[in-house]
């Protein structure tokens, strides 16, 4: 997969099973890119002194707000099972007969450690807590909430030749300043990501394209002002992401549309219509 085997003839040639299994376990075991979800985490590994740089442009749409934030993650395999991340978003907001507010939004840092992994042919599980902070952006009072929260969670990876599926949960603990507190949230996210072409691996195989859907439950807390409810914060919402993805034996890039489906919000809390997400992914 990915473009490890040469091509030595310009004929279609089908491989044999035992060679498509031996194929697919270098490959989840490798440097190489591998599919993974658009809108959050996976549990594959980062190999040991690999870098991967991603690019994610998110477009976000409501009543009164639009939203431009460019993400760029950093990741880095410390070991085989242990990988750090960084995140540094750059946001823009247009307030709807508001002002525009450009800067760098809250950073956020996490580290992710594998604690499970079975193997069997051509396909893998692999389980992976993470633990990590968000910090307050350097202009906090336009696109940060000023706190510093920490982010906990654990995700599940089973991936095969033909598709792969992630879970997560997590939770975020926003922390207290300036007198207040934006609420808490709890989060469902699962993604699946199958193999639509091509349906047959030969020698020439370079580029593997994947349908993607997936799926967010969030569920947040009141958001509170000197120690008062806000009554027009926090709820649950449910989202529907389909996408696309295309990967190469060193990059990936996908894009997905966010879908809501249930808005159950307090009051007149904020309400997405809809986000764009595209990027592309480097592994050195």
């Amino acid at each position: 997969m990915n473009g490890c085997l040469p091509s030595e003839s310009h004929r279609r040639i089908r491989l044999p099973t035992w060679l498509l299994l031996f194929v697919a376990c270098a490959l989840l075991a490798s440097p190489n890119a591998h599919p993974a979800p658009i809108t959050f985490n996976t549990a594959l590994p980062v190999s040991q002194n690999e870098l991967i740089l991603r690019e994610q442009i998110v477009v976000s749409e409501s009543a009164a707000l639009r939203q431009q934030t460019l993400n760029t993650v950093i990741g880095y395999g410390v070991t085989p099972k242990l990988a750090v991340f960084g995140v540094l978003p750059v946001t823009r907001r247009d307030a709807v007969g508001g002002d525009t507010e450009i800067g760098i939004a809250d950073a956020t840092l996490f580290a992710r450690y594998e604690v499970f992994r079975q193997d069997n042919a051509g396909a893998t599980l692999r389980v992976a807590p993470f633990l990590g902070v968000r910090l307050p952006s350097a202009a906090p009072d336009v696109l940060g909430d000023n706190g510093t929260d920490a982010l906990l969670g654990i995700i599940a990876t089973s991936a095969s030749t033909k598709r792969v599926v992630d879970a997560q949960v997590a939770v975020e603990l926003n922390g207290d300043a300036a007198g207040g507190r934006t609420g808490h949230l709890a989060r469902f996210d699962a993604s699946l990501q199958y193999r639509a072409w091509p349906q047959t691996l030969t020698r020439r195989t370079k580029g593997f394209v994947y349908a993607v859907i997936e799926s967010s439950l969030t569920y947040q807390e009141r958001s509170r002002r000197e120690g008062l409810r806000l009554p027009d914060t926090g709820g649950l919402q449910w989202f529907l992401i389909p996408g696309l993805q295309y990967v190469r034996q060193r990059w990936i890039a996908d894009l997905a549309v966010k879908i809501p489906v249930v808005s159950n919000l307090n009051g007149e809390a904020f309400e997405l219509d809809y986000s764009v997400f595209a990027s592309v992914r480097f592994n050195f």
